[in-house]
C-alpha cells in the first residue's frame, strides 16, 4: 500500500512539473497567428501550368547553406479565415502585417499569390485598370514588407535580397485594428484610408472601381470647437452645409478648402452623390453632422489593437536533442535499462498502476511531444 501510494506523488509532482511546460509551449502556439511562416526558398521557381494551359510559378523550399553575398529568396505565408468572431468588424479591416529582416541587404518584392492587383483609375475618363506586378496591399521600403490582410485569404509573398550574413532572422508584428495613421476600415469590398494631416485635420477616401469613382471626406476643427466636412468625388471637394441636423447645401470649394463657387443644385445626380458619400462615412465612423471637435479617438481607440509576434531564423541549422548513446555490456552481463531521453516538456515513461486505494483503476500512457 505504502509503494502505491509513493508511485502516486510522484506521478503527480511530475504532472505538476509537466504543466508550465507545456503552458509555455501552448501560449507561443497562440502567438504564431494565422499559421503565419517564413520560408527558405530556391532562387529561380518551377513553372508549373493550370488547367487553361497557363504557366505559374511554385516556389519550391530550399535547405542550401548560404553565404554573405549570395542572393537569397524566402516567402511570408498566411491564411486569415473569413470571420474572427472575438473581434468587433471595424477592427478587421485592418489587419496589418509588419515584417523586418536582419541579416539581408536591397530587400525586394518578387511577386505574390493571393494578393489583389493594384488598380489605377482615370476618374473623368470614367476607367480603371490594374497595374502588371504590383499589388494594392504590399509595400517594400527600407528592408520591412508591411501587408495588409483581408479576411478569407491565403497568401504567399515572394521576397529577395542579398544576405549580408549566414542567416536572415526575420520578425512579423501582425496587428488586428487601429492603432495608428493611416488607419484602414472596410466600406463593402472597398478599402477606406483614413489620413491625418495635422491636429484636426482628417481625411478618408475609398476608390469605388463599379462606379469609377473616388468617395472622400475631410473633417476640419474649426474655431468654434465643431468641424466643417466636406465631401469629395473624384478629387474635387464641397463644404456640407448643415441645417436641422441635415444637409441642405454642397458649396465647391479651392484647394485651401475655401468657398469658390455657387451650390449644388439639390436636384442635380452630383447632390445625390455627395449625400450618398457623407451617409456611408457618417456610418462608418459615428460621427454626426453637427458633430464636436474631433480627436484621434473619435475614430479608433488603439488600446483595442492587439498585437502577435511571429518570428524565424533561415539558413540555421535545425536543433536537435542529443540522445545519450547506452553503454555496451560486458559478455555476460544483463543488458542496462533503456534511457528515455527528456524533449522539450518533460516526457513520462509508461506507468502503470493496476489499482489504488479503492481499487479504481489508472492508466497513464507515454506523452510524446510533438
Amino acid at each position: 500500500m505504502k509503494k502505491i501510494i509513493s508511485v502516486l506523488i510522484a506521478v503527480l509532482m511530475i504532472s505538476a512539473l509537466c504543466v508550465p511546460a507545456l503552458a509555455d509551449r501552448n501560449a507561443k502556439e497562440e502567438t504564431n497567428i494565422f499559421d503565419t511562416a517564413f520560408t527558405l526558398v530556391g532562387n529561380e521557381p518551377t513553372i508549373e501550368y493550370d488547367d487553361w494551359g497557363i504557366p505559374y510559378n511554385v516556389w519550391v523550399p530550399s535547405t542550401e547553406p548560404f553565404a554573405a553575398g549570395d542572393t537569397v529568396t524566402f516567402t511570408l505565408t498566411y491564411t486569415v479565415p473569413e470571420t474572427i468572431e472575438e473581434y468587433d468588424p471595424k477592427l478587421l479591416g485592418s489587419i496589418e502585417f509588419l515584417t523586418s529582416y536582419e541579416g539581408i541587404a536591397e530587400l525586394e518584392l518578387v511577386e505574390a499569390f493571393g494578393c489583389p492587383q493594384k488598380v489605377i483609375c482615370d476618374y473623368e475618363l470614367g476607367f480603371c485598370m490594374p497595374v502588371p506586378g504590383e499589388y494594392a496591399n504590399v509595400t517594400v521600403e527600407d528592408g520591412t514588407c508591411i501587408v495588409m490582410a483581408e479576411l478569407g485569404s491565403t497568401v504567399q509573398v515572394v521576397l529577395r535580397g542579398v544576405a549580408t550574413a549566414d542567416e536572415v532572422t526575420c520578425n512579423a508584428d501582425i496587428t488586428i485594428g487601429q492603432y495608428r495613421f493611416p488607419a484602414q476600415y472596410m466600406i463593402g469590398d472597398s478599402v477606406v484610408t483614413l489620413e491625418k494631416h495635422e491636429d484636426g485635420f482628417y481625411k478618408a477616401s475609398r476608390s469605388d472601381f463599379f462606379l469609377v469613382q473616388k468617395r472622400s471626406v475631410v473633417y476640419i476643427n474649426n474655431e468654434d470647437s465643431l468641424v466643417d466636412m466636406f465631401a469629395g468625388l473624384n478629387n474635387h471637394y464641397y463644404r456640407a452645409v448643415v441645417g436641422d441636423h441635415d444637409i441642405e447645401q454642397f458649396i465647391p470649394v479651392d484647394d485651401d478648402f475655401v468657398d469658390c463657387g455657387e451650390p449644388i443644385d439639390p436636384e442635380s445626380s452630383t447632390f445625390a452623390t455627395l449625400i450618398s458619400i457623407m451617409e456611408e462615412y457618417k456610418e462608418l465612423f459615428g460621427i454626426c453632422y453637427c458633430s464636436a471637435a474631433l480627436t484621434d479617438e473619435s475614430f479608433f481607440d488603439a488600446s483595442l489593437a492587439k498585437t502577435f509576434n511571429v518570428n524565424a531564423v533561415l539558413g540555421a541549422e535545425p536543433e536537435t536533442t542529443p540522445v545519450p548513446e547506452e553503454p555496451t555490456p560486458e559478455p555476460g552481463e544483463p543488458s542496462p535499462t533503456p534511457i528515455t531521453p527528456i524533449t522539450g516538456a518533460i516526457s513520462l515513461t509508461a506507468i502503470g498502476v493496476v489499482s489504488i486505494l479503492s481499487g479504481a483503476g489508472l492508466m497513464f500512457a507515454r506523452r510524446k511531444e510533438d
